[in-house]
C-alpha cells in the first residue's frame, strides 16, 4: 500500500480452489538460520512438497487478483485535489457511480470506497516542497538501513511469506510508547495466538527503529541524485517530523480538509507529525502481488489514516468490497464482491481512510518489469500510519465489515 498489516487473504470471485490462497504462499519451511539445514531424504520430499504447493498457492493468487482487476471499476482522481472524480469511465464521484451495469463492479455511489481516499499525485508534492518526495525516500531509506533485511519481518507474520518484508519507523520515542499505552494493538497477525502470537510480537520488535523527529541523517547512497543536481542544496539529513507535516499538507492544502459539502472529508486533527505513529518501510523482493486484505487495527495493521507513498516501481490497487449474501469470512458464499482498481505511478501516494480503509479489502498488483530496475516484484513503498483506534473504535469502525477476518 499501499498499506500491509494484517494477513492477507484472496478473495475468490472467479474460481474456486480448495483452499484459500495467501499472500504468504512462498513460505519457505526451513528459512535461514533456523538450525535446520539438515534433513533426511523423507523431511526434504516433504519440505520441497510444501514448496511448491505454496508456489502453486501464490500463482492461484496472482491469477485471482488479475481476474478481479480485469472487472473493476476504474476510478480516476483530479490531479490538483487528489479526489476521486470518475468511477468507470462514465460516471461522476460526486453523483451516480454506476458503472458498467453487468459487471459486479458496479453500484452506487454509496458502495464506491471515496470517503476517505485520496490520490496524491507528483504536481501535489511538488506543489508542496519541490524535494518532498526525494524526502520521503530518504526516511524509506533510513529505516531500510536501520533495521538491516535479516531483522525485517515478513508480511504475513513468522512462519509466513519470507519474500515481502518490512520495518517499522516510530516518530521518536513518544510515539513507540503511545502504541503501547494504548494496550489495545498487538504487533502479531490477528489470526496467531498463543507462542506463535509471541513469536510474531518479538519479531515485529526486532524490525522496529526509533527516529529522531528533529532529523536524523541519510545513509549513504541515499541522496546521490540530490547531490548531481547542482542547483538543489545537497542535504546530508532528513527532518522526519517535518516531511510529514509537509506531505500531510500537501493532502489537506488543496481543500481535501475543508468539508465543502462533497463526501466526507478527511480529519484533519489526525493529519500531522503529532498524529503519526509510525513509517514503515515495504520491500516486495521479487513478489509481483500483496494479496486481498484488510489493516487489522489492533495488530501490526495500525492506523486511522495510512498514506503510502509509491518509492520505487508502479502499481495497480484494487479494492473490494463486502459481497452481498456473505458474512465477511472472505469464504466462497461473499458472492459477487464489488471492486475499484486505481493506478498508482512511482512518486505518487495515496490516503485510506473512512470506508476506503475500514470497509474495503485492499490488493497490489505490481507492474510487470522483469528481475531489475524499478518494476514488478521490486516493488518498494512508505507507510505513514497516523492514529491509533481503541477497541471501541474498531469494533465500530472496522470489525462490523469484517467480523471473521479481525
Amino acid at each position: 500500500m499501499g498499506g500491509n498489516g494484517g494477513s492477507p487473504k484472496t478473495r475468490k470471485r472467479k474460481h474456486n480452489g480448495d483452499a484459500e490462497a495467501d499472500a504468504g504462499a512462498d513460505t519457505d519451511p526451513n528459512p535461514p538460520g533456523d538450525g535446520s539445514s539438515c534433513k533426511d531424504p523423507e523431511q526434504d520430499g516433504e519440505a520441497l512438497a510444501q514448496r511448491e504447493a505454496l508456489a502453486q498457492s501464490e500463482a492461484d493468487d496472482l491469477e485471482d487478483l488479475l481476474l478481479i482487476a480485469a472487472e473493476a471499476a476504474l476510478i480516476e482522481f483530479d490531479e490538483t485535489t487528489g479526489r476521486p472524480v470518475r468511477i468507470a469511465g462514465n460516471a461522476s464521484a460526486s453523483g451516480s457511480a454506476s458503472g458498467n451495469a453487468s459487471s459486479s463492479a458496479s453500484g452506487d455511489e454509496g458502495n464506491a470506497p471515496i470517503d476517505g481516499l485520496l490520490k496524491i499525485s507528483r504536481r501535489m508534492l511538488r506543489n508542496q516542497a519541490e524535494d518532498l518526495f526525494e524526502d520521503l525516500k530518504g526516511i524509506h531509506a533510513i529505516v531500510k538501513d536501520r533495521v538491516r533485511t535479516h531483522e525485517m519481518v515478513p508480511w504475513a507474520g513468522t512462519d509466513g511469506d519470507t519474500k515481502r518484508l518490512r520495518a517499522f519507523g516510530f516518530l521518536g520515542s513518544p510515539a513507540l510508547e503511545r502504541l503501547d499505552r494504548s494496550g489495545a494493538v498487538r504487533l502479531h497477525a490477528p489470526e496467531k495466538t498463543g507462542a506463535e502470537a509471541l513469536r510474531d510480537e518479538r519479531a515485529n520488535r526486532r524490525a522496529i527503529c526509533v527516529l529522531d523527529p528533529a532529523g536524523e541523517p541519510l545513509p549513504a547512497g541515499a541522496n546521490d541524485r540530490r547531490e548531481r543536481a547542482a542547483a538543489v542544496v545537497r542535504k546530508r539529513t532528513v527532518r522526519p517530523a517535518e516531511v510529514a507535516d509537509k506531505l500531510c499538507a500537501a493532502i489537506l492544502g488543496s481543500g481535501n480538509g475543508s468539508g465543502n459539502g462533497d463526501h466526507h472529508p478527511l480529519d484533519p486533527s489526525l493529519l500531522s507529525s503529532g498524529s503519526l505513529i509510525a513509517y514503515q518501510t515495504n520491500l516486495h523482493n521479487g513478489a509481483k502481488h500483496l494479496g486481498a486484505h484488510l489493516d487489522a487495527p489492533l495488530h501490526e495493521g495500525f492506523g486511522k489514516v495510512i498514506v503510502t507513498v509509491a518509492v520505487r516501481g508502479s502499481a495497480t490497487i484494487l479494492l473490494i468490497g463486502k459481497g452481498t449474501g456473505g458474512d465477511g469470512d472472505g469464504g466462497d458464499d461473499e458472492g459477487e464482491q464489488p471492486a475499484w482498481r486505481f493506478r498508482v505511478e512511482e512518486g505518487e501516494a495515496y490516503v485510506l481512510s473512512g470506508n476506503a480503509r475500514n470497509a474495503c479489502l485492499h490488493a497490489v498488483l505490481a507492474d510487470d518489469g522483469g528481475t531489475g530496475g524499478g518494476g514488478g516484484g521490486h516493488r518498494e513503498s512508505l507507510n505513514l500510519r497516523f492514529g491509533i483506534h481503541t477497541v471501541e473504535e474498531a469494533e465500530r469502525d472496522i470489525k462490523r465489515h469484517w467480523p471473521d477476518l479481525w
